[in-house]
């Protein structure tokens, strides 16, 4: 058997990967910096690709912040924990403290989220006591404050003395 010898691949260029990356989805600075880094790129190559991708537009680490943050206040997270969320990701505090404070949602309207998020979550028939730690976990984990727990609690548990939820 004749076999041709392996050939390496030219390595690509840290903005053409850097693309690829952007091409699956949105990302912040820090993140493209890390998985640059990863790839053994030089610090002076990630930084002129983060350069030229902040130039042409394709890195805005305000607009990953206001699409991930609408993207989970859709999804049941309050904005308390969007904030902490956006902060892992790598957005800077104070602009995720910003983002949090656009999408502030008052008492009521927590409420409203969280009782719309219970109703999507919580099993039928389940006892009251299974019912309460189930509702103050699964909103505590999704950021909720205690007043809108309670809240919650109070009024999914208001229900005739039976010991099943309907």
């Amino acid at each position: 058997m004749n076999r041709r010898p392996t050939q390496t691949k030219p390595r690509m260029a840290a903005f053409d990967y850097a693309l690829n990356l952007l091409a699956m989805r949105d990302r912040t600075r820090k993140d493209i910096a890390a998985r640059l880094q990863k790839k053994k790129y030089s610090s002076d190559e990630i930084a002129a690709a983060l350069d030229k991708l902040a130039e042409y537009g394709y890195v805005n680490d305000g607009k990953f912040a206001r699409s991930y943050a609408a993207s989970r206040l859709a999804s049941g997270r309050a904005a308390r924990l969007i904030r902490l969320e956006l902060i892992r990701k790598g957005v800077e505090r104070d602009l995720a403290a910003e983002v949090a404070g656009e999408i502030k949602q008052s008492p009521s309207d927590e409420v409203k989220a969280a009782l719309a998020l219970v109703g999507r979550k919580l099993p039928k028939n389940i006892s009251r006591d299974k019912a309460a730690a189930r509702i103050a976990g699964l909103l505590s984990r999704r950021g909720f404050s205690w007043d809108a727990v309670s809240a919650v609690l109070k009024a999914v548990l208001r229900v005739s003395p039976e010991e099943t939820i309907e």
